[in-house]
């Protein structure tokens, strides 16, 4: 990333006070006071950018050690991208394409129809956390993570207890080198883990 753009991403971080994110107990609440030409000047930075930026962009978020989760530019740039996944999420544009968000995106070979019906309640978090598969992206996250993030991965954390060996067995089941389904409900248990939420 060039540093025009790592200071675009710092200067628009700053006028939304996207580090808000990390502390809200609602993102609604925190969308509801933003002025909407902030979301403009983002919008604008947003269209500016191509996909290939945006790939790279994201790879080097996924890259970064752990220890630079904490300086100013990388928070900057980690709650600009989830403001991009919540506009995403209730289909703003320009953000509906969601070529900016903070993980690896989830393979598109995904066969759901592999994971037991009872299971599936998982799938929108594997989705979206089990890209999140090495210490360095999951150190990262466990600094980063939003109070909303943390309440609802905990409420689905205790879901996953009472179907935890069920879920173990069913993975072993499997490769999860052969298996994306396999392997991003492997990863998002990771997570839960080393959160501490199984």
């Amino acid at each position: 990333m060039n540093s025009a753009t790592r200071l675009r991403f710092t200067e628009i971080a700053s006028e939304l006070g996207v580090e808000e994110l990390q502390q809200v107990n609602d993102y609604p609440e925190y969308l509801a006071r933003q002025n909407t030409s902030k979301f403009d000047r983002l919008a604008q930075f947003y269209c500016s950018m191509s996909e290939e930026e945006c790939a790279s962009i994201i790879d080097e978020i996924n890259g970064t050690h752990a220890d630079a989760c904490d300086n100013s530019s990388f928070r900057a740039i980690w709650y600009t991208l989830l403001l991009c996944e919540l506009l995403n999420e209730r289909d703003i544009a320009p953000f509906t394409d969601g070529k900016l968000h903070r993980f690896p995106s989830c393979p598109a070979d995904v066969e759901w129809n592999e994971l037991p019906a009872e299971f599936h309640y998982l799938i929108p978090y594997a989705e979206r956390y089990g890209t999140v598969q090495f210490e360095d992206q999951i150190d990262c996250f466990r600094r980063r993570i939003t109070r909303v993030e943390k309440f609802d991965l905990s409420i689905v954390g205790e879901r996953v207890n009472d179907d935890l060996h069920q879920l173990v067995a069913w993975i072993l089941q499997r490769s999860i080198v052969k298996s994306p389904a396999a392997r991003l409900i492997h990863f998002l248990l990771t997570l839960l883990g080393e959160l501490k939420l199984i």
